[in-house]
Protein backbone atom coordinates (compact mmCIF):
# COMPACT_ATOMS: atom_id res chain seq x y z
CA UNK A 1 0.00 0.00 0.00
CA UNK A 2 1.58 3.28 -1.07
CA UNK A 3 1.49 6.37 1.12
CA UNK A 4 -1.43 7.97 -0.75
CA UNK A 5 -3.51 4.86 -0.24
CA UNK A 6 -2.46 4.83 3.41
CA UNK A 7 -3.62 8.40 3.85
CA UNK A 8 -7.01 7.56 2.36
CA UNK A 9 -7.48 4.86 4.98
CA UNK A 10 -6.57 7.10 7.93
CA UNK A 11 -9.37 8.40 10.20
CA UNK A 12 -10.33 11.93 9.10
CA UNK A 13 -9.74 13.21 12.62
CA UNK A 14 -6.10 12.10 12.48
CA UNK A 15 -5.46 13.82 9.15
CA UNK A 16 -7.20 16.98 10.35
CA UNK A 17 -5.12 16.97 13.50
CA UNK A 18 -1.94 16.49 11.45
CA UNK A 19 -2.74 19.58 9.38
CA UNK A 20 -3.70 21.63 12.45
CA UNK A 21 -0.62 20.72 14.46
CA UNK A 22 1.68 21.34 11.48
CA UNK A 23 0.18 24.81 11.15
CA UNK A 24 0.56 25.35 14.89
CA UNK A 25 4.24 24.43 14.60
CA UNK A 26 4.71 27.13 11.96
CA UNK A 27 3.16 29.68 14.33
CA UNK A 28 5.50 28.54 17.11
CA UNK A 29 8.57 28.74 14.88
CA UNK A 30 7.50 32.24 13.89
CA UNK A 31 7.26 33.16 17.58
CA UNK A 32 10.79 31.89 18.11
CA UNK A 33 12.21 33.49 14.94
CA UNK A 34 9.88 36.25 13.72
CA UNK A 35 10.19 37.81 10.28
CA UNK A 36 11.24 41.46 10.22
CA UNK A 37 11.26 42.02 6.47
CA UNK A 38 9.74 42.46 3.96
CA UNK A 39 6.97 44.83 5.01
CA UNK A 40 4.03 42.48 4.42
CA UNK A 41 5.64 39.52 6.15
CA UNK A 42 6.63 41.57 9.21
CA UNK A 43 2.98 42.44 9.77
CA UNK A 44 1.83 38.86 9.24
CA UNK A 45 4.61 37.66 11.52
CA UNK A 46 3.35 39.94 14.29
CA UNK A 47 -0.27 38.83 14.06
CA UNK A 48 0.79 35.16 13.97
CA UNK A 49 3.34 35.40 16.76
CA UNK A 50 1.58 37.77 19.15
CA UNK A 51 -1.06 35.36 20.59
CA UNK A 52 1.26 32.37 20.29
CA UNK A 53 4.08 33.91 22.31
CA UNK A 54 1.97 35.47 25.04
CA UNK A 55 -0.44 32.54 25.42
CA UNK A 56 2.01 29.67 24.95
CA UNK A 57 0.67 27.64 27.88
CA UNK A 58 -2.89 28.00 26.65
CA UNK A 59 -1.78 26.69 23.25
CA UNK A 60 -0.24 23.63 24.87
CA UNK A 61 -3.51 23.13 26.74
CA UNK A 62 -5.86 23.15 23.77
CA UNK A 63 -3.48 21.03 21.71
CA UNK A 64 -3.28 18.46 24.50
CA UNK A 65 -7.06 18.27 24.70
CA UNK A 66 -7.33 17.92 20.93
CA UNK A 67 -4.65 15.20 20.82
CA UNK A 68 -6.35 13.30 23.65
CA UNK A 69 -9.65 13.39 21.78
CA UNK A 70 -8.15 12.28 18.44
CA UNK A 71 -6.01 9.45 19.82
CA UNK A 72 -8.07 8.43 22.87
CA UNK A 73 -8.86 4.94 21.55
CA UNK A 74 -5.54 4.33 19.81
CA UNK A 75 -6.98 5.08 16.39
CA UNK A 76 -4.38 6.47 14.06
CA UNK A 77 -1.44 5.05 16.01
CA UNK A 78 -1.02 2.09 13.68
CA UNK A 79 0.58 4.03 10.80
CA UNK A 80 3.06 6.80 10.14
CA UNK A 81 0.58 9.75 9.83
CA UNK A 82 -0.39 9.36 13.48
CA UNK A 83 3.22 9.01 14.62
CA UNK A 84 4.20 12.02 12.50
CA UNK A 85 1.43 14.07 14.10
CA UNK A 86 2.65 13.12 17.58
CA UNK A 87 6.26 13.91 16.66
CA UNK A 88 5.24 17.35 15.38
CA UNK A 89 3.22 17.83 18.57
CA UNK A 90 6.25 17.06 20.73
CA UNK A 91 8.42 19.45 18.71
CA UNK A 92 5.76 22.14 18.90
CA UNK A 93 5.34 21.75 22.65
CA UNK A 94 9.10 22.06 23.13
CA UNK A 95 9.02 25.39 21.29
CA UNK A 96 5.96 26.59 23.21
CA UNK A 97 7.57 25.55 26.49
CA UNK A 98 10.61 27.68 25.65
CA UNK A 99 8.36 30.64 24.86
CA UNK A 100 6.57 30.12 28.17
CA UNK A 101 9.87 29.91 30.08
CA UNK A 102 10.92 33.26 28.59
CA UNK A 103 7.67 34.74 29.80
CA UNK A 104 8.05 33.33 33.32
CA UNK A 105 11.65 34.65 33.46
CA UNK A 106 10.50 38.20 32.70
CA UNK A 107 10.09 39.07 36.37
CA UNK A 108 13.73 38.29 37.12
CA UNK A 109 14.90 40.12 33.98
CA UNK A 110 12.92 43.23 34.92
CA UNK A 111 14.19 43.10 38.52
CA UNK A 112 17.80 43.13 37.28
CA UNK A 113 17.11 46.05 34.96
CA UNK A 114 15.34 48.05 37.65
CA UNK A 115 18.22 47.34 40.06
CA UNK A 116 20.42 49.63 37.94
CA UNK A 117 18.42 52.51 39.45
CA UNK A 118 17.84 50.98 42.86
CA UNK A 119 18.10 54.41 44.51
CA UNK A 120 14.60 55.11 43.15
CA UNK A 121 12.98 52.24 45.00
CA UNK A 122 12.23 51.15 48.55
CA UNK A 123 14.34 48.17 49.64
CA UNK A 124 12.64 45.38 51.51
CA UNK A 125 13.38 45.99 55.22
CA UNK A 126 14.01 42.27 55.82
CA UNK A 127 16.24 41.41 52.87
CA UNK A 128 17.48 44.76 51.56
CA UNK A 129 16.34 43.74 48.07
CA UNK A 130 14.18 45.87 45.81
CA UNK A 131 10.50 45.68 46.55
CA UNK A 132 9.00 45.16 43.12
CA UNK A 133 5.25 45.06 42.69
CA UNK A 134 4.26 41.51 41.65
CA UNK A 135 1.62 42.87 39.28
CA UNK A 136 -1.83 41.40 38.69
CA UNK A 137 -2.57 38.06 40.38
CA UNK A 138 -1.69 34.83 38.59
CA UNK A 139 -5.40 33.97 38.47
CA UNK A 140 -5.71 36.43 35.58
CA UNK A 141 -3.36 34.42 33.34
CA UNK A 142 -5.54 31.45 32.25
CA UNK A 143 -8.24 33.67 30.73
CA UNK A 144 -5.54 35.95 29.24
CA UNK A 145 -7.92 38.66 28.01
CA UNK A 146 -8.52 41.44 30.59
CA UNK A 147 -12.29 41.43 30.22
CA UNK A 148 -13.46 41.81 33.79
CA UNK A 149 -12.89 44.94 35.86
CA UNK A 150 -11.74 44.10 39.40
CA UNK A 151 -14.42 44.52 42.05
CA UNK A 152 -12.27 47.07 43.82
CA UNK A 153 -12.28 49.33 40.73
CA UNK A 154 -15.02 51.68 39.58
CA UNK A 155 -15.35 52.78 35.95
CA UNK A 156 -16.99 56.04 34.93
CA UNK A 157 -17.39 55.79 31.16
CA UNK A 158 -17.88 57.89 28.07
CA UNK A 159 -17.05 61.27 29.57
CA UNK A 160 -16.80 63.90 26.79
CA UNK A 161 -13.62 65.95 27.08
CA UNK A 162 -13.73 67.98 23.84
CA UNK A 163 -15.53 68.26 20.51
CA UNK A 164 -14.24 67.87 16.96
CA UNK A 165 -16.42 68.63 13.95
CA UNK A 166 -19.41 68.82 16.27
CA UNK A 167 -18.82 65.33 17.68
CA UNK A 168 -17.71 64.67 21.27
CA UNK A 169 -14.42 62.88 21.94
CA UNK A 170 -14.70 60.75 25.07
CA UNK A 171 -12.65 59.18 27.81
CA UNK A 172 -13.13 56.53 30.51
CA UNK A 173 -12.05 56.94 34.11
CA UNK A 174 -11.04 54.12 36.48
CA UNK A 175 -10.64 54.70 40.21
CA UNK A 176 -10.71 52.70 43.44
CA UNK A 177 -14.19 52.23 44.88
CA UNK A 178 -12.94 53.04 48.37
CA UNK A 179 -11.15 56.39 48.53
CA UNK A 180 -9.86 58.07 51.67
CA UNK A 181 -7.03 60.45 52.40
CA UNK A 182 -5.21 62.75 49.96
CA UNK A 183 -5.81 63.23 46.26
CA UNK A 184 -4.77 60.25 44.14
CA UNK A 185 -2.03 60.18 41.47
CA UNK A 186 -3.33 60.18 37.90
CA UNK A 187 -2.34 58.24 34.79
CA UNK A 188 -3.46 59.26 31.28
CA UNK A 189 -3.45 56.30 28.89
CA UNK A 190 -3.29 56.72 25.09
CA UNK A 191 -4.10 53.58 23.11
CA UNK A 192 -2.18 52.23 20.12
CA UNK A 193 -3.38 51.01 16.74
CA UNK A 194 -1.14 52.62 14.15
CA UNK A 195 -3.00 55.94 14.44
CA UNK A 196 -5.90 54.38 12.48
CA UNK A 197 -7.69 51.91 14.79
CA UNK A 198 -8.15 51.26 18.48
CA UNK A 199 -10.13 52.72 21.32
CA UNK A 200 -10.08 53.59 24.97
CA UNK A 201 -11.24 50.14 26.13
CA UNK A 202 -8.96 47.95 24.04
CA UNK A 203 -5.45 48.39 25.42
CA UNK A 204 -3.61 49.17 28.62
CA UNK A 205 -6.30 47.49 30.71
CA UNK A 206 -4.01 45.21 32.81
CA UNK A 207 -1.96 48.24 33.87
CA UNK A 208 -4.95 50.52 34.47
CA UNK A 209 -6.92 47.90 36.41
CA UNK A 210 -3.89 47.16 38.58
CA UNK A 211 -3.06 50.80 39.29
CA UNK A 212 -6.69 51.71 39.99
CA UNK A 213 -6.95 48.85 42.48
CA UNK A 214 -3.90 50.25 44.26
CA UNK A 215 -4.99 53.85 44.63
CA UNK A 216 -4.52 55.54 41.26
CA UNK A 217 -6.99 57.24 38.95
CA UNK A 218 -6.51 56.08 35.38
CA UNK A 219 -7.95 57.97 32.42
CA UNK A 220 -8.14 56.29 28.99
CA UNK A 221 -8.88 58.70 26.15
CA UNK A 222 -9.98 58.29 22.57
CA UNK A 223 -8.46 60.59 19.95
CA UNK A 224 -9.03 61.30 16.28
CA UNK A 225 -7.82 58.55 13.96
CA UNK A 226 -6.49 58.53 10.42
CA UNK A 227 -7.23 58.65 7.55
CA UNK A 228 -9.66 61.35 8.69
CA UNK A 229 -7.04 62.80 11.03
CA UNK A 230 -3.64 64.19 10.04
CA UNK A 231 -0.80 65.11 12.34
CA UNK A 232 -0.98 66.97 14.70
CA UNK A 233 -4.71 66.16 15.17
CA UNK A 234 -4.15 63.16 17.51
CA UNK A 235 -1.66 65.17 19.56
CA UNK A 236 -4.10 68.08 19.83
CA UNK A 237 -6.71 65.67 21.21
CA UNK A 238 -4.21 64.24 23.70
CA UNK A 239 -3.51 67.80 24.85
CA UNK A 240 -7.24 68.36 25.26
CA UNK A 241 -7.51 65.19 27.36
CA UNK A 242 -4.68 66.42 29.56
CA UNK A 243 -6.37 69.82 29.80
CA UNK A 244 -9.57 68.11 30.97
CA UNK A 245 -7.61 66.23 33.63
CA UNK A 246 -5.89 69.36 34.89
CA UNK A 247 -9.20 71.20 35.17
CA UNK A 248 -11.56 68.43 36.33
CA UNK A 249 -9.77 65.48 37.88
CA UNK A 250 -9.89 66.89 41.41
CA UNK A 251 -13.67 66.44 41.35
CA UNK A 252 -13.08 62.69 40.93
CA UNK A 253 -10.45 62.52 43.68
CA UNK A 254 -7.35 62.90 41.50
CA UNK A 255 -4.32 65.12 41.97
CA UNK A 256 -3.93 67.54 39.02
CA UNK A 257 -0.37 68.25 40.16
CA UNK A 258 0.76 64.66 39.56
CA UNK A 259 -0.23 63.34 36.15
CA UNK A 260 1.68 60.65 34.25
CA UNK A 261 1.11 59.98 30.55
CA UNK A 262 1.42 56.42 29.23
CA UNK A 263 0.84 54.93 25.80
CA UNK A 264 1.30 51.82 23.68
CA UNK A 265 2.81 51.83 20.17
CA UNK A 266 1.21 54.79 18.37
CA UNK A 267 -0.05 55.81 21.80
CA UNK A 268 3.55 55.64 23.05
CA UNK A 269 4.49 58.00 20.23
CA UNK A 270 1.77 60.44 21.30
CA UNK A 271 2.61 60.05 24.99
CA UNK A 272 6.25 60.93 24.34
CA UNK A 273 5.25 63.96 22.25
CA UNK A 274 2.80 65.08 24.91
CA UNK A 275 5.47 64.83 27.60
CA UNK A 276 8.09 66.66 25.54
CA UNK A 277 6.01 69.58 24.22
CA UNK A 278 4.42 71.36 27.21
CA UNK A 279 3.61 75.00 26.59
CA UNK A 280 3.89 74.78 22.79
CA UNK A 281 1.18 77.28 21.74
CA UNK A 282 0.51 75.65 18.35
CA UNK A 283 -0.52 72.46 20.16
CA UNK A 284 -2.67 74.26 22.75
CA UNK A 285 -5.01 76.46 20.68
CA UNK A 286 -7.27 78.42 22.98
CA UNK A 287 -5.43 77.40 26.16
CA UNK A 288 -1.88 78.46 25.36
CA UNK A 289 -1.15 79.65 28.91
CA UNK A 290 -2.28 76.47 30.66
CA UNK A 291 0.50 74.38 32.20
CA UNK A 292 0.26 70.99 30.49
CA UNK A 293 3.46 69.51 31.84
CA UNK A 294 3.37 65.93 33.11
CA UNK A 295 5.39 64.46 35.93
CA UNK A 296 6.51 61.30 34.11
CA UNK A 297 6.09 59.45 30.80
CA UNK A 298 5.82 55.72 30.11
CA UNK A 299 6.18 54.62 26.48
CA UNK A 300 5.42 50.99 25.71
CA UNK A 301 7.04 49.91 22.41
CA UNK A 302 6.58 53.46 21.14
CA UNK A 303 7.57 55.11 17.87
CA UNK A 304 10.23 57.76 18.44
CA UNK A 305 11.54 58.87 15.06
CA UNK A 306 9.50 59.16 11.85
CA UNK A 307 12.55 60.29 9.89
CA UNK A 308 14.83 57.40 10.91
CA UNK A 309 18.10 58.52 9.29
CA UNK A 310 19.89 55.38 10.52
CA UNK A 311 17.39 52.97 8.95
CA UNK A 312 16.62 51.23 12.25
CA UNK A 313 12.84 51.25 11.95
CA UNK A 314 10.54 48.99 9.99
CA UNK A 315 10.19 50.53 6.49
CA UNK A 316 6.59 49.38 6.45
CA UNK A 317 5.80 51.40 9.54
CA UNK A 318 7.16 54.57 7.96
CA UNK A 319 5.34 53.88 4.71
CA UNK A 320 2.13 53.34 6.68
CA UNK A 321 2.63 56.52 8.72
CA UNK A 322 3.27 58.49 5.54
CA UNK A 323 0.02 57.32 3.99
CA UNK A 324 -2.18 57.73 7.06
CA UNK A 325 -0.86 60.12 9.71
CA UNK A 326 1.42 62.43 7.75
CA UNK A 327 -0.08 62.35 4.22
CA UNK A 328 3.18 63.67 2.79
CA UNK A 329 6.67 62.40 2.06
CA UNK A 330 9.51 63.43 4.37
CA UNK A 331 11.17 65.39 1.57
CA UNK A 332 7.90 67.24 0.94
CA UNK A 333 7.29 68.19 4.58
CA UNK A 334 10.58 67.85 6.50
CA UNK A 335 9.53 70.24 9.28
CA UNK A 336 6.29 68.32 9.85
CA UNK A 337 8.23 65.06 10.23
CA UNK A 338 10.67 66.75 12.61
CA UNK A 339 7.83 67.99 14.79
CA UNK A 340 6.15 64.57 14.76
CA UNK A 341 9.30 62.79 15.99
CA UNK A 342 9.73 62.71 19.79
CA UNK A 343 13.50 62.28 19.47
CA UNK A 344 13.69 65.83 18.02
CA UNK A 345 12.11 67.38 21.13
CA UNK A 346 14.54 66.08 23.76
CA UNK A 347 15.66 68.67 26.30
CA UNK A 348 16.63 68.97 29.95
CA UNK A 349 13.22 70.02 31.21
CA UNK A 350 11.66 66.75 30.08
CA UNK A 351 9.99 64.60 32.74
CA UNK A 352 11.46 61.24 33.80
CA UNK A 353 10.94 58.59 31.13
CA UNK A 354 10.32 54.86 31.21
CA UNK A 355 10.69 53.08 27.86
CA UNK A 356 9.64 49.42 27.53
CA UNK A 357 10.33 47.29 24.44
CA UNK A 358 10.49 43.65 23.36
CA UNK A 359 13.35 42.09 21.43
CA UNK A 360 10.99 40.28 19.03
CA UNK A 361 8.96 43.33 17.98
CA UNK A 362 8.59 43.15 14.20
CA UNK A 363 6.47 46.30 13.81
CA UNK A 364 8.68 48.69 15.81
CA UNK A 365 12.08 46.95 15.98
CA UNK A 366 13.94 47.12 19.26
CA UNK A 367 16.90 48.84 17.59
CA UNK A 368 14.84 52.02 17.23
CA UNK A 369 14.09 52.04 20.98
CA UNK A 370 17.75 51.45 21.83
CA UNK A 371 18.70 54.38 19.61
CA UNK A 372 16.13 56.63 21.29
CA UNK A 373 17.49 55.70 24.71
CA UNK A 374 21.05 56.40 23.56
CA UNK A 375 20.14 59.83 22.13
CA UNK A 376 18.00 60.66 25.18
CA UNK A 377 20.93 60.04 27.51
CA UNK A 378 23.31 61.98 25.27
CA UNK A 379 21.14 65.08 25.02
CA UNK A 380 19.57 65.34 28.47
CA UNK A 381 20.34 64.80 32.12
CA UNK A 382 16.79 63.60 32.73
CA UNK A 383 16.55 60.13 34.36
CA UNK A 384 15.46 57.48 31.87
CA UNK A 385 14.76 53.85 32.69
CA UNK A 386 14.83 51.34 29.84
CA UNK A 387 13.30 47.89 30.19
CA UNK A 388 13.98 45.39 27.40
CA UNK A 389 12.12 42.08 27.39
CA UNK A 390 13.70 39.07 25.65
CA UNK A 391 11.25 37.31 23.35
CA UNK A 392 8.47 39.88 23.74
CA UNK A 393 6.48 40.89 20.66
CA UNK A 394 4.68 44.10 19.85
CA UNK A 395 1.55 44.65 21.98
CA UNK A 396 2.61 41.90 24.39
CA UNK A 397 0.94 43.63 27.35
CA UNK A 398 -2.61 43.47 25.96
CA UNK A 399 -2.99 39.95 27.37
CA UNK A 400 -2.65 38.82 30.96
CA UNK A 401 0.44 36.64 30.61
CA UNK A 402 3.39 35.99 32.94
CA UNK A 403 5.45 38.52 30.98
CA UNK A 404 2.69 41.13 30.80
CA UNK A 405 1.83 40.83 34.50
CA UNK A 406 5.50 41.12 35.46
CA UNK A 407 5.80 44.22 33.26
CA UNK A 408 2.73 45.77 34.87
CA UNK A 409 4.37 45.21 38.24
CA UNK A 410 7.64 46.78 37.09
CA UNK A 411 5.86 49.81 35.62
CA UNK A 412 3.78 50.22 38.79
CA UNK A 413 6.97 50.06 40.87
CA UNK A 414 8.59 52.77 38.74
CA UNK A 415 5.49 54.97 38.85
CA UNK A 416 5.24 54.73 42.63
CA UNK A 417 8.88 55.76 42.88
CA UNK A 418 8.18 58.82 40.73
CA UNK A 419 5.17 59.70 42.87
CA UNK A 420 7.18 59.31 46.06
CA UNK A 421 9.92 61.59 44.74
CA UNK A 422 7.32 64.14 43.65
CA UNK A 423 5.72 64.18 47.08
CA UNK A 424 9.14 64.53 48.71
CA UNK A 425 10.06 67.44 46.46
CA UNK A 426 6.71 69.13 47.02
Amino acid sequence: MDWLELLRHQPPAVLTYLVVIAGALLFTLNGLRPLYRPMVLSGLSFFAGWPTVEAAMQHIGWQALLAAWVFHDGAGLDAWPGYLALAITALNWAGLAWLAVQGFCARAVLARQLAVQRELFDPDPATGELRIDPGPPDSTIPLALPIFIPRSVERIGHIPYCENDGRPVRLDLYRPRSRTGPLLPVLLHLHGGGWVVGGKRQQGRPLMFHLASQGWICVSANYRLSPRATFPDPLLDAKQALRWIKQNIEEYGGDPDFVVVEGNSAGGHLAALLALTPGMPEYQPGFEDLDLSVQACVSMYGVYDLIDPDGLANPGLHFFARLTLMKARPEEAPELYERASPVRWLRDDAPPFLAVHGTHDTLVPVQSARRFVEVFRERTTVPLTYLELPGATHAFDIFHSPRANATVGAVATWLRAQHRRHRGAR
